[in-house]
């Protein structure tokens, strides 16, 4: 990713320059790999990697206004990059990410044997390193915290709402108001009679 930049087309569109260019082996893996990531496995590289993203992308940014191009936003960078590649996405970041977001319609959790997919000590540990710059990895903890229904985390996604929205990224602000929901079902009593 130190080599990387990203050429952004539009807001969902991106090709990928520099760095290492993904062949389908390193796709399939990256998809495990984000499968894992709700299960807390892989973290530190994940967060790593994603960190390293958010960088390419404000190095997208200084590039073009280095050519003299009209400045993006970086909300429309990481946009591209993390939410609007497509299904064939050159970017590691965006493939993990996708595969992360399925497992919050996963409704096999909400049983009387529930037991958390990932540790509240590990969401913590994502939380705290976070910062307002730090948008794949805010979009990352905004899927996690959805797939929670351990109500101490519940600090934790106010503190990623307000990162989110501090953060002026429009699909964070969009993405971020939805964690509470996840919350509110697993406190409803009505809820909670229907899934045992």
């Amino acid at each position: 990713m130190a080599d990387t930049t990203f050429a952004v087309q539009s807001q969902f569109e991106l090709s990928v320059t520099g760095g290492y260019q993904l062949s389908d082996w390193d796709r399939a893996l990256l998809s495990a790999i984000g499968t894992l990531v709700g299960y807390g496995e892989f973290l530190p590289e994940v967060t790593a990697l994603l960190d390293a993203t958010d960088a390419a992308c404000q190095r997208t940014i200084d590039a073009l206004v280095e050519e003299g191009t009209k400045r993006p936003a970086i909300s429309e960078v990481v946009s591209a990059v993390m939410v609007g590649s497509g299904d064939r996405s050159d970017a590691a970041a965006h493939i993990i990410s996708e595969e992360v977001r399925p497992a919050r319609y996963c409704f096999r959790s909400r049983t009387s044997g529930y037991e958390p997919r990932i540790s509240l000590e590990a969401l913590a540990g994502l939380v705290d390193a976070a910062t307002t710059r730090s948008y794949a990895r805010l979009l990352m903890l905004c899927e996690l915290l959805q797939q929670t229904e351990d109500l101490e985390a519940v600090p934790l996604a106010v503190r990623v709402l307000q990162l989110c929205w501090d953060s002026r990224a429009y699909h964070l602000r969009l993405e971020a108001p939805m964690m509470p929901q996840s919350f509110a079902a697993a406190s409803s009593p009505s809820m909670n009679a229907r899934t045992t």
